[in-house]
């Protein structure tokens, strides 16, 4: 079959072509918020839950759809949750969309991303979610050319992404599995060069020994990801808050000093007793990177340090764009003599710097295969739902350079020519103490990190009678 003409390539992606997504708010302290504290303490969710109602309810009746900037579920979804608890978070339901911030696809990837780099396995589980609907639309006698195009472009995209040895996303999988799937695509590969019309891509079933591994992978990295949505502040506001805990319960010994000093009555040293205990919840609080102040002041979070450099070279906060619903895998990698970069990448690996991008290029968009409106692919932040490839020229004179990275110093492109944002991104370990923080929108967290606190609140009970029977029981002196 002949591949029809393509367009001529474009550029690379440049940072503010790729997909756009809305950056969580900015939060201030409000003093009217101390006064729902309560609230948020015996009825953790609530407040989160009509306010999702409300935005739910105008829209059903009627009125503008509101920019729903993190993708995230509404009420009616959200409120059959009420009382799961978050170690029955499923990382399929984030996947799929079932959850606010901070339990979204988008919070799941910027983990990935920038906390335990490791990305590329995430994206692999949607391609190939994506390629086995795709293959599975018609059978394989019923496959329309437009099909057959789509199922080899978005195979050959898959290959240099994740299976080239110069790809950032490279998958990490056991030897065995690797040359296993490295025979299969090289199979493929010299098929499609000596026949150009037969069907140049492998069935997802090859693909599933992978997936297992990979998956497996996903889900420790979402057991972690899971904890960390809990917390409330990040590394250096634990420490200070640990440190002002301890201080705390450094002040209540004071009128113990005191009364032992001036040979005062005992019952003074009660006044140590609230001390001993708030310094206690929040030096555990803090311990478990939870701020007791933030939790005072609403369901709120310290922004991340990659929201933070979002914000610096933004200027301000970026709106969310509507995304296409195209099939996001389906632009091709090819080399100038029409093999794909996996192949040509690993016969000439030792004259390849790493980090050189492939040449690609594109199916026009009208024969494109369209995927689901509700694709969790439109939440990706790093990868483009329309990955634009390079053109030769830039390619050619691109080497591990300037050529392969933007201008924020991260890098632009993969050998299939796609873009991924945090690969070389040079971020702090933690954000500031006093960094601005943002909402969260998830009755499930909010439940859990009421959880945190009372569980602060009962050690702080234990270490105020502990500490309050060792001083009361402390003679005074001797005069």
């Amino acid at each position: 079959m002949a591949i029809p003409d393509v367009p001529a390539a474009q550029p690379a992606p440049s940072k503010a072509d790729r997909a756009q997504v809305m950056l969580p708010p900015k939060g201030r302290y409000r003093l009217g918020a101390l006064l729902k504290a309560p609230n948020r303490f015996f009825h953790p969710g609530q407040l989160i839950e009509k306010e999702l109602e409300k935005v739910s309810s105008s829209t059903k009746m009627g009125a503008k759809e509101p920019n729903d900037q993190f993708k995230g579920a509404t009420a009616g979804k959200v409120r059959g949750l009420q009382r799961v608890k978050l170690c029955d978070v499923t990382m399929d339901d984030v996947i799929a969309g079932r959850h606010t911030p901070p339990l979204t696809l988008r919070d799941f990837e910027d983990f990935l991303c920038f906390r335990e780099k490791s990305a590329e396995n995430l994206y692999f589980h949607l391609w190939l979610d994506e390629y086995r609907r795709l293959y599975d639309q018609a059978p394989s006698s019923q496959r329309s050319p437009a099909d057959v195009i789509a199922l080899g472009q978005s195979f050959k995209t898959a290959c240099d992404t994740f299976f080239a040895q110069t790809s950032p996303l490279e998958l990490n999988v056991p030897s065995d599995l690797r040359r296993d799937i490295d025979s299969r695509i090289a199979g493929v590969e010299q098929a499609s060069a000596a026949s150009p019309s037969s069907k140049a891509f492998l069935p997802p079933q090859a693909f599933d020994k992978v997936h297992d591994h990979t998956y497996e992978l996903l889900a420790m990295s979402f057991r972690s990801f899971r904890k960390q949505v809990v917390r409330n502040a990040d590394r250096n506001r634990g420490w200070f808050a640990m440190f002002l805990g301890i201080l705390t319960w450094a002040l209540g010994l004071i009128p113990t000093i005191v009364c032992c000093l001036l040979d005062k009555n005992r019952g003074w040293r009660a006044f140590g007793l609230p001390l001993w205990w708030f310094g206690t919840v929040v030096a555990v609080g803090g311990f478990g990177k939870t701020c007791l102040v933030i939790y005072l002041f609403g369901d709120n979070r310290q922004l991340y340090p990659w929201e933070r450099q979002e914000y610096n070279e933004a200027g301000t906060v970026s709106s969310s764009s509507g995304h296409s619903s195209t099939d996001p895998w389906n632009a091709s990698s090819a080399s100038e003599d029409g093999r794909s970069s996996f192949a040509a990448t690993n016969e000439k690996r030792e004259h390849t710097p790493p980090g050189t991008p492939a040449f690609t290029s594109a199916v026009p968009e009208s024969q494109s295969r369209r995927s689901s409106q509700h694709s969790p692919l439109s939440d990706l932040g790093y990868f483009p739902l329309r990955p634009a490839p390079r053109s030769v020229s830039e390619s050619s004179g691109a080497g591990s350079g300037s050529g392969s990275r933007s201008p924020t110093g991260r890098s632009s492109t993969t050998p299939g020519g796609l873009y991924f944002a945090p690969a070389a991104m040079q971020l702090p370990k933690s954000s500031p103490t006093w960094e601005s923080f943002t909402k969260m929108m998830s009755p499930v967290v909010a439940r859990a990190q009421r959880d945190l606190v009372m569980t602060a609140a009962l050690y702080g009970v234990v270490v105020m009678v502990i500490t309050g029977a060792i001083c009361l029981s402390v003679p005074n002196r001797d005069r």
